[in-house]
Order: structure tokens, then C-alpha cells, then sequence
């Protein structure tokens, strides 16, 4: 791969959102191995793919957006919209393509789509305050005035 198209390393959490989802996916796909069988396991699996995709394309527009943030605000949101709507197309791609071409079972993929979202909404949720712009830090009036 070309350098001048790679995306410099910005710290977005996706190691710890990434983590957490495996472990979810391992505790669904296995609850299901054992209460349904393989077929219901394989579904919960492509059901937290799905969420794996999802958090890939996200974290991948964040840096992004945090790189046109500093020249072009407006870009910076509206990549953001378009990471958006591009996640609920592939979502709903995914689920056609798993339940209706590889015939996979549907509730355990809702399920462990839920199951993984969740997971995703509450790791990611932790790791927010690092994306933060710090305060810009500004000269007090009281010290513009000389006594």
C-alpha cells in the first residue's frame, strides 16, 4: 500500500471496543453452539461481524473526520453523516446476504447483533472523552489591562 494513503494512527478506542466485541461474540456464539447447535453459532457469529464491520468503517471515518476537522469542519460532519448511512446500508447488505443467500438463523444473529451493539455503545461510550478538542485557553481580560 501506498504511504501518502495511509491514515495516521489515531488513538479512536478501537482496541478496547475491539476486545470487548470478541469477547461478547465468544460468549454468544458459544451459548448458542450449546443450546442450539452450530448452524445457530455460525448465525451469532456473522450477526457480531456485522457489528465488527460496522466499528471497522466507523473508527475508520473518525480519523477521518478528525484529520478534515482541522482544515474543513463542514467536511469533518459530513463524513461523519456518510459513515452513517454507509453503516446502516452494509447492515442491512449483511443481514440479506446472511439470512437470505447463506441462510443463517435469524434470531441468534439478531441476537448477537444486539448483543454486540450494546457492547459497542458501552465500551465506545468509555472512550469518548479522549476524541475531545481541549479548551482553548485564552488570555484573561484582567491580564490585557496593565495596573
Amino acid at each position: 500500500m501506498n504511504d501518502a494513503n495511509r491514515l495516521p494512527l489515531i488513538d479512536t478506542g478501537a482496541k478496547a471496543i475491539f476486545s470487548a466485541l470478541s469477547l461478547w461474540a465468544a460468549a454468544v456464539s458459544l451459548f448458542f453452539l450449546y443450546i442450539q447447535g452450530e448452524l445457530a453459532a455460525q448465525s451469532a457469529l456473522f450477526g457480531t461481524f456485522i457489528v465488527f464491520f460496522n466499528v471497522w468503517l466507523t473508527q475508520r471515518k473518525l480519523r477521518i473526520a478528525i484529520l478534515l476537522s482541522q482544515n474543513s469542519p463542514e467536511q469533518a460532519v459530513g463524513t461523519i453523516y456518510l459513515a452513517a448511512v454507509q453503516r446502516f446500508a452494509f447492515t442491512l447488505l449483511f443481514f440479506i446476504i446472511g439470512m437470505g443467500w447463506m441462510k443463517l438463523m435469524p434470531v441468534p444473529m439478531l441476537i448477537a447483533f444486539a448483543v454486540a451493539q450494546f457492547s459497542y455503545f458501552f465500551t465506545g461510550r468509555d472512550h469518548m472523552e479522549m476524541l475531545s478538542v481541549p479548551p482553548v485557553q485564552t488570555v484573561s481580560d484582567s491580564k490585557l489591562i496593565k495596573h
